[in-house]
């Protein structure tokens, strides 16, 4: 994708002052996906070509960035889908009035996905 490639790195490394710091966070692949899971991102609209933690790394190094650290913020993201669940449960009916799929759904396998490691969200630090 566009926003991930060697390109779009070199033009923020660019314009960035110098000892400036980039900040990217993003879902991530881990793992094949479970049927599950791949048809909890076809019902969202997800894309499918999440990349890996690696290839984020590649990319920024390529394009100049140093210091470059990544933060794993699946576990966040499982305690998020836990309060979200929650709030559907609550709003369940009013769901099913505008929504053509199941939410409660949806939002279960997004966590289950976060929490087998199918999916990752990492925060990307990287400078100039």
């Amino acid at each position: 994708m566009l926003f991930r490639s060697v390109d779009y790195f070199k033009e923020m490394y660019r314009v960035l002052k110098s000892g400036g710091k980039i900040v990217v966070k993003d879902w991530i692949k881990r793992e094949n996906f479970s049927d599950r899971t791949q048809k909890m991102m076809e019902d969202d609209g997800v894309a499918f070509n999440l990349v890996q933690e690696q290839e984020y790394i590649f990319a920024l190094k390529e394009a100049g960035f140093i210091n470059i650290n990544v933060y794993d913020e699946s576990d966040k993201y499982v305690e998020y889908c836990d309060q979200d669940i929650e709030t559907i449960k609550s709003k369940k009916e009013q769901l099913k009035k505008i929504l053509d799929y199941d939410a409660l759904e949806g939002w279960k396998a997004q966590k289950d996905a976060f929490a087998n490691r199918e999916i990752g969200v990492v925060k990307i630090i990287a400078e100039k």
